[in-house]
């Protein structure tokens, strides 16, 4: 809760691990990385203390379709919404994650 009220005008990152979220605020620290700790708690509750904040979903491989479906009600909880395809335009294998990616860097 501090660090969004101290960099508010950050993007706020959301991912399913707190691994991850761990490892991308060391390579993308410009943004605020989030963990919702299981892909079952990706839900709009979860946003309402972001309801100002511009927000990227980074869904694991083979997530995309999931967090895509739930983020139409999550759009509606926050200034903006957008879902990162980045790893389901890569040829890796379904689970990964995008620290699995910068983490290989």
């Amino acid at each position: 809760q501090d660090l969004l009220v101290s960099y508010y005008d950050r993007t706020v990152c959301i991912v399913e691990s707190e691994k991850t979220a761990i490892i991308m605020s060391i390579h993308c620290p410009d943004h605020l990385w989030i963990a919702t700790g299981s892909k079952q708690n990706l839900k709009p509750e979860f946003f309402k203390t972001l309801q100002s904040r511009n927000v990227v979903l980074f869904p694991d491989k083979g997530e995309y379709h999931n967090w895509k479906a739930k983020g139409v009600q999550i759009e509606k909880q926050v200034k903006s919404l957008s879902i990162s395809t980045l790893l389901e335009d890569m040829n890796c294998p379904a689970g990964l994650d995008i620290a699995d990616i910068y983490g290989t860097e």
